[in-house]
């Protein structure tokens, strides 16, 4: 979706391990590697500007990156519509931000994280997203967007994968089974995309967009 990455500075948002980080090196970009913790910075083994901060206050100039990238990182914040504004801040104009993150409307995936909650107090304070409410959120700020949804069938595995896990205290990969019905689930989903697990969501910064603050 971002098309030649090569030689653009590219902002890793949340970049945790730094997997993300490492595919777009590989592709030629010119990447930050930005999270809010200092050991999972230090865990990645690889060349890398690492920077650790706050994804709701970006630690960096007006417009100095072409791209910002971020995989499940909004659902994790306590205000992530100023990570919004934070990322159309630190963009150059023209310069593109993807983001990936987890929908909350199907109803496998709500059973799913309330089992989760029992044993993982993380969930707690995550809150992934409806199916409208990330899209507009980001055209309010960006003032166009593009997004789909994918692996409709992946929280029927992942059920399964916690009722193995927790219940029957055994390993069952959902990834090895999944793959299986891949081409399955890219028909189902594209008929009916509410049943998606993941939303992708695609925005440029136009280069007559003007910094807004929250609140205008």
């Amino acid at each position: 979706m971002l098309g030649d990455v090569n030689n653009r500075r590219t902002l890793d948002l949340g970049s945790g391990s730094g997997k993300d980080s490492f595919r777009f090196i590989k592709k030629g970009a010119k990447v930050v590697s930005y999270d809010i913790s200092i050991n999972r910075l230090k865990s990645q083994k690889f060349n890398v500007e690492r920077v650790c901060g706050d994804a709701e206050d970006l630690s960096f100039k007006n417009n100095i990156f072409d791209i910002v990238f971020g995989r499940a990182i909004l659902h994790h914040l306590k205000n992530f519509e100023k990570s919004i504004f934070e990322v159309f801040r630190v963009l150059k104009p023209g310069g593109s931000f993807l983001v990936i993150e987890p929908l909350s409307h199907n109803p496998i995936i709500k059973i799913g994280r309330k089992w989760r909650e029992k044993y993982d107090g993380r969930l707690k304070d995550q809150r992934p997203f409806d199916y409208h409410e990330l899209p507009k959120m980001i055209e309010s700020v960006f003032g166009n967007v593009e997004y789909r949804t994918y692996y409709s069938f992946l929280p029927f595995f992942q059920a399964i994968d916690v009722f193995f896990k927790w219940y029957l205290h055994k390993d069952w990969s959902s990834a090895k089974h999944y793959s299986r019905f891949y081409f399955l689930d890219s028909i189902f989903t594209n008929k009916f995309p509410k049943f998606g697990r993941i939303q992708v969501c695609l925005s440029e910064k136009s280069t007559d967009n003007r910094l807004r603050s929250i609140g205008d």
